[in-house]
């Protein structure tokens, strides 16, 4: 089709996600950034909203990242050092008891791994 790619072998897209190939539009795990289905799904709204002349935006911040191991890891926003060089106020807190999890409750696990 003739899109270019980046040294990754990736699509280039600009920030509406446009390629360099008139009325194709690239996202999800063929462009830069993380190969996670929740990128790719705000990816996929934010590019219909802007091919329908609305405002589309991705806030890359607030995707969730999941690592599928056991146990499970996940985080979402920006990290602690990441915030302080931002000057932010950074602040810690603990997460929900495991049991009110989402895994626990289906499989009856009640301490975790």
């Amino acid at each position: 089709m003739g899109s270019t790619f980046d040294e990754q072998k990736r699509i280039k897209v600009d920030k509406h996600f446009r390629t360099n190939v008139e009325g194709i539009y690239a996202i999800g795990d063929v462009i830069a950034g993380p190969m996670l289905a929740h990128k790719a799904e705000d990816e996929g709204i934010a590019c219909v909203e802007i091919i329908a002349g609305k405002s589309g935006h991705v806030n890359y911040d607030a995707i969730p990242g999941i690592i599928y191991t056991n146990p499970e890891l996940a985080g979402v926003g920006i990290t602690e050092d990441q915030a302080k060089e931002k000057g932010m106020e950074v602040a810690n807190w603990e997460v929900s008891p495991f049991v009110l999890m989402a895994v626990p409750l289906p499989t009856k696990m009640s301490k975790g791994w």
